[in-house]
């Protein structure tokens, strides 16, 4: 079972999509915090996710999901996340909207912590992130 994890997470996205002037690969990073119940039930859900593989366990966690891609000038620019969903037969949380889907799935093997995905109208970006820099 793969349980969130807390802290910062970094990684590189490889991206592809039908215009070739698109970045090959794109930083990511991801601030995973904990919470309180009160704030995730303040929040709406919105970039919140209650941990579903700890509530299994009977344990109530609750966390923050902070996402920021690499922009060209080499600072990172936060995503706004929406009301987060949990696919129970994947094991993983998602947020889409019109036009995106955003995918964040804990991960436990090789070192990786979350494996992402990131699908826009333009490009698809996917790719493992590590704790620390």
């Amino acid at each position: 079972l793969r349980q969130i994890q807390e802290g910062t997470f970094f990684g590189e996205l490889n991206v592809s999509g039908e215009n070739e002037d698109l970045p090959k690969k794109r930083k990511v990073k991801v601030v995973v915090d904990a919470i309180t119940r009160e704030e995730y039930l303040q929040s709406d859900g919105i970039g919140t996710v209650k941990d579903i593989v700890a509530e299994d366990l009977r344990k109530n966690k609750y966390y923050r999901f902070e996402l920021f891609l690499e922009e060209d000038g080499g600072g990172y620019v936060q995503v706004v996340l929406g009301k987060m969903a949990f696919d129970r037969h994947r094991n993983y949380y998602y947020y889409e909207d019109e036009g995106r889907y955003i995918r964040i799935e804990p991960y436990a093997a090789g070192g990786k912590s979350f494996a992402v995905i990131i699908i826009t109208q333009k490009e698809e970006m996917q790719g493992a992130l590590y704790k620390g820099e």
